[in-house]
């Protein structure tokens, strides 16, 4: 549950992993913040686990891209949930290297709530501005915006 959440050590191993995969710290902050508010075990209505909320999609990516064989067990276990942070940075360094549809911090935000896939119909122009995954990700990215800058304020 929450009231057990070791902040000093989840800062510790974002501040590693960050680093590690070569993320902006603050973005990876806010990343974990709006993803699941720091709290180790946590899932969602589609089955997305742990601090950064990850689908067996991304997973499976992460495995492959990585040539790891991490199982979905391990991604909403409190005792581990350094593997989960590992996961979902090292995630979100392969979209960045890999898609290059990405082409700013933008695109990343909404490639990660939405998935790829949809990230290219809106920058392609088959969604319009009032699709649902074109409004989902807009309001997406205008939160991580709004929480990122409070981050970078509160570093000053």
């Amino acid at each position: 549950g929450k009231g057990d959440v070791n902040y000093s050590e989840v800062y510790a191993t974002i501040k590693y992993w960050a680093n590690y995969y070569d993320i902006d710290l603050a973005f990876a902050m806010t990343f974990f913040a709006i993803e699941s508010g720091f709290t180790y075990e946590c899932k969602s209505q589609v089955g997305a686990l742990g601090m950064g909320q990850l689908t067996t999609y991304a997973l499976k990516d992460f495995n492959d891209w990585y040539g790891k064989n991490i199982s979905i067990l391990e991604l909403n276990d409190k005792n581990k949930y350094d593997i989960n942070i590992m996961i979902s940075l090292g995630y979100i360094r392969m979209c960045w290297d890999r898609y290059k549809i990405i082409q700013n911090g933008e695109d990343l935000i909404k490639s990660y709530n939405i998935g790829i896939g949809n990230l290219k119909k809106i920058k392609n122009g088959t969604y319009s501005a009032d699709n649902f995954w074109t409004v989902s990700a807009n309001k997406y990215f205008n939160k991580f915006h709004e929480v990122y800058s409070d981050f970078i304020k509160c570093r000053r």
